[in-house]
């Protein structure tokens, strides 16, 4: 299981296939596994990223509850930055 530290979080990811870096998001109350049969489509012609939010799905809970999204923003930049990706598609 893929997990990379962002600041005091573990934040966990999917990631399959290969060619331009695709990263999905998922919606409020869901995680990486959301994705599970898009990935299966999308991986032959990406490398499909599905990240679990912090306090989503296996990535650690933050310390205080986010007030906004540009707190989960950070962290997906982040998460982008451990992985190398000077480009992706969101």
């Amino acid at each position: 299981m893929p997990y990379v530290k962002v600041e005091d979080l573990s934040i966990h990811y999917e990631i399959e296939g290969s060619g331009e870096p695709l990263v999905l998001l998922h919606g409020m109350s869901n995680n990486s596994q959301s994705w599970k049969e898009q990935i299966q489509g999308l991986k032959e012609h990406y490398t499909v990223i599905a990240w679990d939010a912090p306090g989503y799905g296996k990535s650690s809970d933050p310390a205080e509850e986010y007030r906004n999204f540009k707190e989960f923003a950070r962290i997906l930049n982040g998460m982008l930055d451990q992985l190398k990706l000077e480009k992706s598609i969101c």
